[in-house]
């Protein structure tokens, strides 16, 4: 059994910290949220998933009301003093790390492609308006492409001057747009509205929008041993 038994899951103000039920691991005007590791050994992928599970729980339930910065699942020490210690180094870092998020938490966009809405089909006259309604059909399938990457370009643009930060991640099918967003706290509500309003143009393409979180700000402040991402 690793003598690294302390898990440090975040980093928050000290202030923030006070009457909180996660324990944390106090250095200076910041503290560690921590835990003991306590998974049994053996099944790794077991273990990875309960570290994991517990990872989120706690940050979660702190980034719903407090600024916390996320530090990478893993990361482990002897006891609250060595974790002290080491993160105190990188003190400055996590200040400008909870000041470039304060007040924020992570939301997820992403919109799948369900393929184009089926048209009823034209009656078959055999004539010049069939032949007309089936050119037309062909038009629209053919331009489609472009038309949904017009409308997401146009999405993510929309939204960016409701964010703090915005990223933009490769999207594989049916996946067609994935952003993460930096959100702050007051203005989910807005954010909500903001993409709800826009479900019926995108349904019109064949597209879903699924707006995902609260979460805490992952994308935005991995951090350890110290180094922003």
């Amino acid at each position: 059994m690793s003598a690294l038994r302390l898990l440090v899951h975040g980093v928050m103000r000290a202030a923030d910290a006070r009457g909180l039920a996660a324990r944390v691991a106090p250095f200076g005007d910041l503290a560690a949220v921590v835990s003991e590791d306590n998974e049994p050994e053996g099944d790794d992928a077991a273990r990875t998933l309960a570290l994991a599970q517990r990872h989120h729980a706690l940050l979660s339930e702190i980034a719903a009301t407090c600024d916390v910065l996320p530090v990478r699942l893993g990361a482990a020490f002897a006891d609250e003093a060595a974790a002290a210690r080491q993160l105190a180094e990188m003190a400055d870092v996590f200040r400008a790390g909870l000041a470039a998020c304060a007040g924020a938490v992570e939301y997820s966009l992403v919109v799948e492609d369900l393929g184009a809405p089926v048209a009823p089909e034209p009656p078959d006259s055999g004539g010049k308006t069939y032949l007309k309604a089936r050119s037309e059909a062909l038009a629209r399938s053919r331009a489609r492409p472009a038309r949904i990457a017009e409308t997401l370009d146009g999405l993510e643009a929309q939204l960016r001057p409701h964010v703090r930060a915005l990223a933009r991640r490769p999207a594989a099918p049916p996946r067609a747009l994935d952003l993460t967003a930096l959100v702050q706290r007051h203005a989910t509500p807005t954010v909500l509205s903001w993409i709800n309003q826009r479900q019926d143009e995108l349904a019109a393409l064949g597209l879903s929008a699924d707006l995902r979180g609260p979460w805490p700000v992952y994308s935005f402040a991995t951090l350890f041993p110290g180094s922003l991402s």
